[in-house]
């Protein structure tokens, strides 16, 4: 089984209906990474069906105009955490 990684959060990046983004720091790398917190508690099933297949179709791809997946975690709390790369910066 894959260790998780340790985050250390810094700021929030925005929130939502059922969750919030948060900037973060990779403990091991110093990396900085973007993890996004949903509560799947309050959501109905259809939208945690759909937030389960978001997460395993980001895992799959792999395109250098693509923000790229970390990994996904479900907290004690039941929320679960998709980790992706952060893009600093962007496009005018």
């Amino acid at each position: 089984m894959k260790k998780l990684e340790k985050y250390t959060k810094k700021n929030l990046l925005g929130e939502g209906s059922f969750g919030r983004a948060y900037l973060v720091t990779a403990e091991s790398t110093g990396e900085q990474c973007v993890i996004k917190e949903i509560d799947v508690r309050s959501m109905p099933l259809e939208a945690q069906k759909e937030t389960l297949k978001e997460a395993k179709i980001m895992e799959e791809l792999n395109h250098p105009n693509i923000i790229r997946f970390r990994e996904v975690y479900k907290t004690k709390k039941g929320n679960i955490c998709i980790v992706m790369d952060y893009a600093d910066g962007y496009l005018d």
